[in-house]
């Protein structure tokens, strides 16, 4: 029993470690940029035409392979663990530097989790997320960038433990956000529904569940299906 309680004091302490150091890590550098994102490629395939940067958190950063549109290039400026304050912070160095034709935005989940942990903040997390959100969309329309934004990507069903820290009332603000997102009625701006391929019953597709955050591969190629014929139409616009 010694043992054991000292491997689990161990085991314990290097985790505390690993959380101390990147909580330190994120107050150094707040939007991450050491982290990239995009590949070391990045620089060549910058004034390639049409060009479509992908942006927002890991859902996006795990998004391979892009979907099959023809003589498009694809900048990938996914950062796992992000919320929508740090995107937008970020937008200008990463995105609009790129000078992109097209944007493919998904973000939020990390933001609105955060109330299982704050509920007594939840109504201006919901908040900031949708403000956060449609002043990015609008500052890529005043870019001139054609934007095609994701609704946010379904959750898997949480367990007993993650269901400690998960109430209902953050898959509530998923879907309100979801709802918000899909009022947006503008020509420069298409808004893609994710629940319509991924979605069963409130939740991701267990086909399509990685872990209760993330997708499998055969989701993304669902999710290719359903994008590429926007961006088939946006960059034949261009052309």
């Amino acid at each position: 029993m010694l043992c054991l309680s000292l491997v689990t004091n161990y085991y314990l302490f290097q985790k505390a470690i690993v959380y101390y150091k990147a909580l330190n890590a994120l107050r150094l550098d707040p939007l991450e940029s050491e982290k990239g994102g995009g590949g070391q490629d990045v620089e060549s395939r910058v004034g390639k035409r049409p060009l479509i940067v992908f942006f927002g958190d890991s859902r996006i950063a795990r998004w391979r392979p892009e979907p099959d549109v023809a003589g498009c290039t694809f900048i990938n400026k996914g950062l796992s663990g992000q919320t929508t304050a740090q995107l937008k912070l970020r937008l200008k160095k990463d995105v609009l530097s790129c000078s992109p034709d097209i944007v493919v935005l998904q973000a939020g989940v990390n933001d609105l989790k955060t109330i299982g942990l704050f509920p007594e903040n939840s109504k201006r997390i919901l908040s900031e997320c949708k403000a956060n959100l449609y002043e990015m969309i609008q500052t890529l329309k005043a870019d001139g960038i054609a934007v095609v934004v994701m609704t946010i990507f379904p959750t898997g069903e949480p367990g007993f433990v993650r269901s400690l820290i998960w109430p209902q009332e953050i898959d509530a603000a998923i879907q309100e956000t979801n709802r918000f997102l899909l009022k947006i009625t503008d020509k420069r701006i298409s808004v893609i529904d994710a629940d319509s391929v991924l979605s069963k019953d409130r939740f991701i597709h267990p086909e399509f569940e990685k872990d209760m955050l993330h997708l499998t591969d055969r989701a993304y190629a669902r999710l290719n299906e359903l994008l590429r014929p926007y961006l088939v139409e946006l960059s034949n616009n261009l052309r």
